[in-house]
């Protein structure tokens, strides 16, 4: 039986054989759409801020991968063939050097408030969520909308400046962007 791949591949019917088809361009979509979907529910359900922190991790996560990665994306994986870790890819999408190896228009830089949104994010928020411990937990809400804020504006630095034009098309760079500046309008 032969697909049309000009369909979304996560909209096709029922068949006999079904693939989910991924790559990084449709995670990051995917994430910014989970982010805009839980904030729309944070009003009337305080727990919809876990998943927009689990959205946000996600998709900064792969936005740095797509940043760092260059012509040979085989240093982002170790011996065993686990992805580097957060910081680390956001580390490499920061250095001046590592820009001019993946032909990046320009490395991430950082205000002060956006590195304390990303501590905060993945290690007061995120990690704590995805690695929850049988004791309680509570989280303070009213300060998140800034930190999303400031991660979404992370999310924008890499789509503009930081991933390669041989990493992703013209079209998936600015679907991420009206997606992220999307979300940041709403947020303020």
């Amino acid at each position: 039986m032969e697909i049309d791949k000009s369909e979304n591949p996560r909209e096709r019917p029922f068949s006999e054989s079904q693939w989910l088809e991924l790559d990084r361009c449709i995670q990051v979509n995917d994430y910014l759409k989970r982010v805009a979907q839980f904030l729309g529910e944070t009003e009337r359900d305080l727990g919809a801020w876990k998943w927009v922190v689990i959205a946000i991790h996600g998709a900064l996560y792969d936005l740095a991968i797509l940043g760092c990665s260059g012509p040979n994306p085989k240093h982002l994986t170790s011996k065993k063939g686990m992805l580097i870790p957060f910081f680390k890819a956001l580390r490499l999408c920061r250095s001046k050097s590592h820009a001019q190896f993946t032909q990046a228009k320009s490395h991430l830089v950082l205000s002060e408030e956006e590195e304390w949104s990303l501590e905060v994010l993945k290690n007061e928020l995120r990690n704590p969520l995805e690695h929850f411990s049988a004791s309680g937990w509570s989280i303070e809400v009213s300060g998140m909308p800034e930190i999303v804020d400031c991660c979404l504006s992370i999310c924008q630095k890499l789509a503009e400046k930081v991933i390669p034009e041989y990493e992703i098309t013209e079209l998936e760079r600015q679907e991420i962007l009206h997606a992220v500046l999307g979300i940041r309008q709403r947020l303020n």
